[in-house]
């Protein structure tokens, strides 16, 4: 479970990084 969770939080890091690149 505390796997999942942090590889949630990778991916809405990197949602958030592109985003701001765009």
């Amino acid at each position: 479970m505390y796997k999942l969770m942090g590889k949630f939080l990778v991916v809405r890091w990197s949602l958030i990084c592109v985003e701001e690149y765009n």
